[in-house]
């Protein structure tokens, strides 16, 4: 049941072509979180691993049904996509989102019709307090977002001051 509800509510996202991820910064006591604290890192982490899950729930479904289709029929086309699908499974059991994967053009035939979500760019939003909007690098590194992965995708946006005006901030 936990496992349809999340296929349910993660659905839309298959439409939209970049997934912008607001990530609660501020810290305010009369806005309580979900989880019960402030942890942008933790909350970055696990939207990444609901997207790695629902792709891999959904090529594990595609590949019993090939597996079945070759079983009646050996055809190179369907060998490429399994093989291809078994590719993309060991990557996301090794928890990287299929972003990272380097597929050549001849592996992406076969799966180019399939909507993976963790293979979508990601924009990061920080939603920040008044008192952080000011100094945005030094929210960035309060909200220890400064590691390996996240320094390089933030470092490639720039000046973070000047993506404030990007994302429609007022003053």
């Amino acid at each position: 049941m936990q496992k349809e509800r999340n296929r349910d509510a993660l659905a839309p996202l298959r439409e939209v072509d970049t997934i912008a991820h607001v990530i609660r910064v501020f810290d305010d006591p009369s806005v309580p979180h979900a989880e019960g604290s402030i942890d942008p890192l933790r909350d970055a982490t696990n939207l990444e691993l609901e997207l790695i899950l629902s792709d891999h729930d959904q090529i594990t479904r595609r590949l019993e049904r090939v597996d079945k289709d070759l079983k009646k029929k050996c055809e190179p086309l369907l060998v490429l996509e399994k093989n291809v699908l078994e590719k993309c499974k060991a990557h996301l059991e090794a928890e990287k989102p299929l972003r990272e994967l380097e597929l050549t053009a001849d592996e992406r035939k076969p799966i180019g019709g399939f909507l993976f979500l963790s293979a979508r760019p990601v924009l990061y939003v920080l939603n920040v307090g008044d008192d952080e909007a000011a100094d945005l690098d030094t929210a960035v590194e309060a909200a220890q977002l400064g590691g390996a992965g996240w320094e390089a995708e933030l470092g490639s946006c720039g000046d973070l001051r000047k993506i404030r005006g990007r994302v429609g901030r007022d003053g």
